[in-house]
């Protein structure tokens, strides 16, 4: 099982000419085209417990995409998606840091990604700007299920870090695994049977 992960960071100018498409894939209206992206709002469906904030920067939109770059609440597994954040941030931050991690529904956590995992770096996010974030993954054999999903934004490196908001389980993702479907997590294996002589084998 390969797996390729990438992440974008593209500021977003808010006065900047529309293309006509959100990123949702449905055409914005002409009177609402200086937004230039239409984003599923903030809203906090699961059982969000934990809230962490400086008040330097502020996830304003979280969400998975298919592999046709629609905004969906599903996802199937074997099958390219993309966690996109919209991130705006208010105070300068050296070295940001941009992730998400998905957990079960009994709070087994079975994946979490960041740019600095993937050795991709930034050095600065400026202060008044927002940025849009996108994390594509081949999305593994997962069991099918109501899946919390975390997304965070800190700056340093991985093992020393400042946390400047993160929504711990805000939201969930529903994974459909079209296969047999049998365990947490199904891995690709290769099977082998031949007859042999019980008389050579030495039982120890």
């Amino acid at each position: 099982m390969s797996y390729q992960i990438t992440t974008q960071n593209r500021e977003i100018g808010e006065n900047a000419d529309a293309a006509g498409y959100g990123i949702c894939g449905r055409e914005i209206p002409k009177e609402d085209r200086k937004v230039r992206m239409q984003v599923p709002a903030m809203k906090m469906t699961g059982p969000c417990d934990v809230v962490t904030s400086t008040g330097k920067a502020v996830i304003r939109s979280a969400f998975f995409q298919n592999d046709k770059g629609k905004t969906v609440r599903s996802i199937e597994t074997d099958k390219r998606c993309t966690f996109c954040m919209i991130v705006t941030f208010l105070e300068d931050i050296t070295a940001p840091l941009f992730g998400f991690e998905l957990e079960t529904n009994k709070g087994d956590r079975v994946y979490g990604v960041n740019n600095f995992m993937l050795q991709d770096n930034l050095k600065r996010a400026e202060g008044g700007k927002t940025y849009f974030i996108s994390f594509s993954l081949m999305l593994p054999r997962l069991h099918s299920g109501h899946y919390l999903i975390t997304p965070a934004v800190a700056s340093g490196v991985q093992s020393r870090h400042v946390v400047h908001h993160r929504l711990h389980n805000f939201d969930t993702i529903i994974i459909e695994n079209q296969g047999f479907d049998s365990a947490l997590i199904e891995l690709d294996a290769d099977f082998t049977i031949h007859e042999c002589d019980p008389s050579k084998i030495r039982f120890v």
